[in-house]
């Protein structure tokens, strides 16, 4: 089993680098995983590692993602907190 950690990170380069910045696709970045990043998918890690928004470093988008991947808006924690009240103001949410 993975940390929250490693599930939030995870979960925020997928969306940084494959969705929003389309550095690769799906499937490259699982390539070079199931590769440990050898055999020529060295490049996919440099993007990853450099990604400096991860979770714990006051990021809200980071914190949205841990808040919404593991449903804990309502345990009142600082950063869900914050990041419900965030989603409140930008979406209208009651």
């Amino acid at each position: 089993m993975t940390s929250i950690a490693n599930t939030v990170d995870s979960l925020y380069v997928i969306k940084k680098l494959i969705f929003e910045r389309n550095a690769f696709t799906f499937a490259q970045p699982l390539a070079a995983i199931d590769n440990n990043f050898n055999n020529g998918h060295g490049r996919i890690h440099k993007p990853i590692v450099q990604l400096e928004e991860k979770w714990g470093n006051g990021d809200p988008e980071s914190d949205e993602l841990a808040c919404r991947s593991t449903g804990s808006s309502n345990d009142r924690s600082p950063s869900c907190a914050t990041t419900e009240e965030r989603l409140r103001q930008t979406h209208g949410w009651r």
